[in-house]
């Protein structure tokens, strides 16, 4: 839910962008409006389908933001399948990574 919240977010935020840059022609503006509208009605039945409330909808995409902007994008719970991460350590320099890489 939290990822679908967002890309109606990232989507709307563009077609903004785009009405305010003059690019879209008074049909086009129209049909984005539309689109938006359906957009947001196909999400609350989905929400209302899984049980969850605009609000705690909401209280989950500002959870993700945050996390997001304090780790800058880490997820700090990288579970067994979150792909390894290579520390500085484990690469003292660049030759080490290279010959590490390149051995058979």
């Amino acid at each position: 839910m939290v990822v679908l919240e967002l890309l109606r977010e990232v989507l709307e935020r563009q077609a903004i962008r785009r009405m305010d840059g003059g690019e879209l022609t008074a049909q086009q503006l129209d049909d984005l409006g539309q689109a938006l509208i359906e957009i947001r009605h196909s999400l609350e039945r989905v929400r209302t389908s899984l049980g969850v409330t605009q609000r705690e909808a909401d209280d989950a995409v500002a959870r993700a933001r945050r996390l997001v902007e304090a780790g800058a994008g880490a997820v700090p719970d990288r579970g067994p399948m979150a792909p390894a991460r290579r520390s500085a350590r484990s690469c003292a320099d660049q030759q080490s990574c290279q010959k590490a890489r390149s051995a058979p």
